[in-house]
């Protein structure tokens, strides 16, 4: 606040009668909000089935809703495409739409949202018939109509070794 001498007349005014408003502006910057993704197992065999999980994460003090991206998955040197069952879950991320067919190749999440200083995890099963590295990246992350300029890179490898324990 601040002081207002009057010195007309005989008085002093100090901010009795001096009224104001205040305004806050938060200024954000949406590339706070991050993306990250990777597969587990890998390496998977041919055939296999590998679990494909995506973190969002939101290391700033402000509630973010409308969260949405899309993954078209790999097809070289075969297609990538979601397992079945498809076992979609998304946690923490309020009450998005995620919900991948068996046998799709693109994969949609949007309506998400994000609490302050938190992340929420997005997993699927996909599954590969040919051996082979497979490089994955996303769309960017979007806040709404408001890009974020982040997306996120994982790299499976499939290979012809027997499948190991499960997880």
């Amino acid at each position: 606040s601040s002081l207002l001498f009057d010195f007309s007349g005989s008085s002093y005014h100090y901010n009795s009668d001096f009224g104001f408003s205040t305004r806050y502006a938060y200024i954000l910057d949406p590339s706070a909000v991050t993306i990250s993704k990777s597969f587990s197992p890998d390496p998977t065999t041919a055939g296999g089935v590998s679990t494909l999980s995506f973190t969002l994460t939101n290391p700033t003090s402000t509630l973010f809703s409308g969260l949405h991206f899309t993954d078209t998955l790999p097809t070289t040197p075969g297609d990538m495409v979601v397992a079945n069952p498809p076992n979609a879950v998304a946690t923490g991320c309020g009450s998005p739409t995620f919900a991948p067919a068996a046998g799709a190749g693109t994969l949609s999440f949007s309506n998400g949202s994000l609490a302050p200083n938190s992340s929420c995890t997005i997993k699927v099963n996909v599954t590969v018939p040919v051996t082979g590295t497979y490089t994955n990246t996303t769309s960017h992350l979007f806040i709404g109509t408001l890009d974020t300029g982040n997306s996120a890179t994982d790299t499976l490898t499939v290979n012809n070794a027997p499948a190991g324990p499960a997880p």
